[in-house]
């Protein structure tokens, strides 16, 4: 079973933990964030699942409370950035019902990749 729950600003610091160790990949299964970038649009960020938990329903799992959390919030969209070359998220988000975009920019801590816009309704 997969454990999601909504942080709140007095978790700042259970977060930052957790990023951490997920950049070390010695992490909890994954994490995701998610925030209202325009009233009726929750952006979808910080998607990561641990290599041993992929395949496992882990990122549908936080993809779906992401969403869940948007809806709650009267979004109708929930929109994400992925790196062009990421062949599995890209199949994990399209699973998830994202469909790509055409918006393209820089990835910005290395600008010679592209990301891509991708987007599902809520």
């Amino acid at each position: 079973m997969v454990l999601v729950r909504a942080t709140t600003i007095t978790d700042w610091q259970a977060l930052r933990e957790i990023r951490l160790q997920a950049l070390r990949e010695v992490s909890p299964a994954g994490l995701g964030g998610g925030y209202l970038a325009a009233p009726d649009t929750a952006e979808l960020i910080s998607m990561f699942v641990r290599p041993q938990a992929r395949g496992r329903g882990v990122g549908e799992a936080i993809i779906d409370a992401v969403a869940e959390w948007a809806r709650q919030k009267d979004a109708t969209t929930v929109h994400l950035w992925v790196t062009e070359t990421n062949k599995h998220a890209r199949l994990l988000y399209e699973r998830c019902g994202f469909t790509v975009t055409a918006e393209r920019q820089p990835l910005p801590s290395s600008p010679s990749l592209v990301e891509i816009g991708m987007q599902r309704p809520i």
